[in-house]
């Protein structure tokens, strides 16, 4: 007699075949699995000058990170558990910034993607107010 067995822990997946030989079970096909759904890390939802390396994924295994910004990324499920998919935004480096044929100037610092601000002239010894 042989019967197949599913395994019923919360969190893990698997199963297996029980035969009785001779007064003894013996199980084969066996297989159990943590069933782990993804989610995305700390990464995710940032603002980077770079793409992130670490911090990716809360649980699951991270794909690599791709795009120039926004970085995009996923995060697989394991055991039959759910991806998720997940992305951080490229942030601007401090720069020097000028308009009006170069005539105008002024710094700007660092920012998150989509932070903006008046920026008031500084060249040719003029100040910002």
């Amino acid at each position: 007699m042989s019967a197949s067995l599913q395994n019923g822990s919360a969190g893990w997946s698997g199963g297996a075949v029980a035969t009785c030989e001779q007064g003894a079970w013996a199980v084969t096909d066996a297989s159990c699995v943590e069933i782990i759904q993804a989610a995305c890390g700390s990464a995710a939802g940032k603002s980077t000058l770079e793409a992130p390396a670490t911090a990716l994924c809360a649980a699951g295994a991270p794909s690599a990170v791709a795009g120039d910004g926004p970085f995009a990324w996923t995060c697989a499920g394991q055991g039959g558990g759910a991806d998720a998919t997940c992305s951080a935004n490229r942030s601007c480096a401090a720069a020097t910034l000028s308009w009006g044929g170069g005539s105008c100037s002024a710094p700007r610092a660092s920012a998150a993607h989509g932070a903006s601000g008046a920026l008031a002239n500084t060249a040719a010894g003029l100040r910002a107010p």
